[in-house]
């Protein structure tokens, strides 16, 4: 049992170190929470905010439209998505927000919540903002960015036509490392394709995106 970490025991220091090292503080955020729930992985993490950001990139927007037109609804799955990807990625105040305004709007009273929808809408911008900064690679980690797109898309080549189910998971992890990019259509085809077990339909997007970043492919022949 020696070394064992007792169950609720507070997590040493120096094993939080490491995230407060890599990210600059954002108001909202508790990065310590994050790190944690991502197996204090922050490989882990960064795909996590990659894939929060492709996700409610344009939820503010989403929000405001929503608020300005009455629709409720829109709202109400839009906080509910929120309150769990949030608390995943220590947003705990977005995500005590978005727990607030989901539970007005179930209880037939929205517009007693319609200030923590605006206040919701507006931490979510903040949070996407500092996300898309932490996440601005270092010059140095250039050459190590562009050899994981050639790992990504030589690997994602093989599973698609070997008719390989880690398609999926494979194509999840390139467009986490490719959001905000212009290269959205080609992931949606890559995607659809996919999603209807249509993996050699994959394979012409694929060779595009290749081309388009600059991947010699041909190691994958």
């Amino acid at each position: 049992l020696v070394g064992r970490t007792i169950p609720g025991a507070p997590i040493a220091e120096s094993t939080a170190a490491p995230v407060a090292a890599a990210y600059p503080p954002l108001a909202g955020v508790d990065w310590q929470y994050a790190l944690a729930r991502a197996e204090r992985d922050p490989a882990i993490l960064a795909k996590r905010m990659r894939s929060f950001c492709t996700e409610y990139g344009d939820g503010p927007a989403l929000l405001a439209a929503a608020l300005a037109d009455g629709d409720w609804a829109q709202v109400e799955r839009l906080a509910h998505n929120l309150k769990s990807s949030a608390t995943y990625l220590g947003a705990l105040g977005l995500a005590q927000l978005s727990d607030i305004v989901e539970a007005g709007i179930r209880d037939g009273r929205p517009e007693r919540c319609a200030r923590e929808a605006a206040d919701m809408a507006k931490s979510l911008g903040i949070i996407l903002a500092g996300f898309a900064n932490a996440l601005q690679p270092s010059a140095e980690a250039g050459e190590s960015q562009g050899a994981d797109f050639g790992r990504l898309l030589r690997e994602l080549d093989g599973y698609l036509r070997a008719d390989d189910a880690r398609s999926e998971d494979s194509l999840t992890e390139l467009s986490a490392l490719l959001a905000g990019s212009g290269h959205a259509a080609l992931l949606a085809r890559m995607q659809r394709a996919v999603d209807d077990i249509e993996y050699h339909d994959a394979l012409k997007p694929l060779a595009e995106l290749a081309q388009a970043l600059g991947i010699d492919m041909e190691m994958s022949a």
